[in-house]
């Protein structure tokens, strides 16, 4: 019996010069060799099946869930009101939630949130009266007291003049 070195992995033969070879030495090699490139191939394509799934899942997740979209900003009141001088905040996802704050000289904080459905703002100082209107991209406000010239309603519509608000607008894609 004639001991033939092989390889490492694989236990290819290793032949020198002056071994006598017989073609079942090849088939041999051959057929490790294939079983080898078979196992490697198999296992490749299983993690890629595995891994083409977990894609799979993430894309639809993605396009048919409602992930939360955030806008986050700031605008300077001009100080007009009414029907005709709404305030409007636009965005490229559907709008659910709205939270506007602002501090005045004196640090008094104003806030007012609003959530799609109900038309008003809601404040931590008092009810709001302002008449909000939703849609598919943006939200818009007035004060629905505009025939009331008795007092300046532009802090009522969060649109006094020179007053730097900060807004979140909350939504998703639809």
């Amino acid at each position: 019996m004639i001991s033939i070195e092989t390889t490492k992995n694989y236990a290819l033969p290793k032949w020198k010069k002056s071994d006598f070879i017989q073609m079942d030495d090849f088939n041999d090699a051959f057929a490790k060799l294939d079983t080898a490139l078979k196992a490697e191939a198999d296992a490749r394509a299983a993690a890629d099946s595995t891994a083409s799934k977990a894609l799979s899942a993430l894309e639809q997740t993605v396009t048919k869930s409602k992930l939360c979209r955030i806008k986050y900003g700031s605008y300077t009141g001009n100080g007009k009101t009414g029907k005709a001088n709404p305030n409007t905040l636009s965005c490229d996802f559907y709008p659910v939630l709205l939270i506007i704050s602002t501090a005045d000289q004196y640090n008094n904080i104003t806030r007012a949130v609003a959530i799609r459905g109900i038309n008003r703002f809601a404040s931590g100082v008092s009810n709001r009266d302002d008449l909000i209107t939703w849609n598919a991209r943006g939200v818009s406000w007035y004060p629905v007291t505009e025939n009331d010239t008795s007092f300046d309603v532009s802090h009522v519509q969060l649109n006094a003049s020179g007053v730097v608000y900060q807004y979140l607008l909350f939504g998703y894609d639809q």
